[in-house]
């Protein structure tokens, strides 16, 4: 569950602002999002992501129970990827320790080509992800 210290790092005009710069700097390339839980929820609810071209949205909770779509975006299990057409995963997540353990147990070894890994989180966050990854 979304804690009220998680809360923090989201502030409205910040991050909206970072979404803007994500947004220039992906143009014309296909996004998957990753995470579906409470975070990505929120930022789902309340920014603007229609800038970005978001193929869909992943999560491990979709291996178990998968919806159509989540707030209009197709849902991908995480054993789906792999075979997925897109360039970057945009990370929606606060909980970064498992899923930096996800990623590279499981996700990122079943895909044999170059993608971009980046987050909607605050850059400090997506430091300490590709940190664990490379470890």
């Amino acid at each position: 569950m979304l804690e009220d210290t998680d809360l923090y790092i989201l502030n409205d005009k910040e991050t909206q602002n970072r979404i803007n710069k994500i947004a220039k700097k992906y143009r014309n390339k296909k996004i998957l999002l990753y995470g579906a839980g409470l975070y990505a929820s929120r930022f789902l609810k309340e920014y603007d992501l229609s800038a970005l071209n978001i193929i869909g949205i992943s999560d491990k909770i979709y291996e178990i129970n998968k919806p159509e779509v989540f707030f209009g975006y197709k849902t991908y299990s995480p054993s789906e990827i792999p075979t997925l057409d897109f360039d970057v995963m945009l990370l929606s997540v606060i909980k970064y320790y498992n899923l930096a353990n996800i990623l590279k147990k499981t996700i990122l070894k079943g895909i044999n080509r170059h993608i971009i890994l980046d987050s909607l989180t605050k850059k400090y966050l997506m430091n300490r992800i590709l940190t664990i990854i490379e470890e």
